[in-house]
């Protein structure tokens, strides 16, 4: 919303809703209500693994398949634990959201993704994190500059009745 748009309304005594759309001091008009896109819809497990993006399209579809694939090989030794990766596109402008979908199509029942119309790496995470059903969340960069090899360590000690 543009600075005009903010200033017509105050002038014209339209008022903000104090609801939970409220950020800090500042009410966000429902028109402004940011509430993710979600694609894919795959069932509850251990672990959440949210990747963030920001027009990422370059790298976005091998990263995934990489971690999804290195969590499918691993499964018995180092990654003993049901798993997801969400995408969580916070405001890209190139086809990254596009790709996140095919990803999700690809494979329904281990990759998610959510749309927010709102820049911003940590607010995705926290979108990403409130609406997830895993007993643990996590989160690693599209480029994959965490280890992979240490997913499972990273994952299982918090993980309820697998550390």
């Amino acid at each position: 919303m543009n600075t005009t748009n903010i200033l017509e309304r105050n002038i014209s005594k339209q008022s903000y809703v104090p609801d939970r759309r409220s950020s800090g001091n500042r009410q966000i008009p429902p028109s402004e209500d940011d509430s993710p896109i979600y694609h894919g819809d795959p069932a509850p497990v251990d672990a959440d693994i949210v990747i963030p993006v920001y027009n990422e399209e370059t790298q976005l579809a091998d990263s995934v398949s990489t971690l999804c694939s290195f969590l499918d090989r691993h499964a018995r030794d180092l990654t003993p634990f049901s798993w997801n990766v969400v995408i969580a596109d916070n405001a890209s402008t190139d086809a990254s959201w596009q790709i996140a979908k095919s990803l999700c199509d690809w494979c329904p029942n281990q990759v998610c993704a959510l749309h927010l119309t709102r820049k911003g790496r940590g607010y995705a995470l926290k979108q990403a994190w409130l609406s997830s059903r895993a007993a643990v969340v996590a989160y690693m960069d599209v480029d994959l500059s965490t280890d992979i090899g240490s997913t499972g360590s990273l994952i299982l000690p918090p993980a309820p009745g697998r550390g």
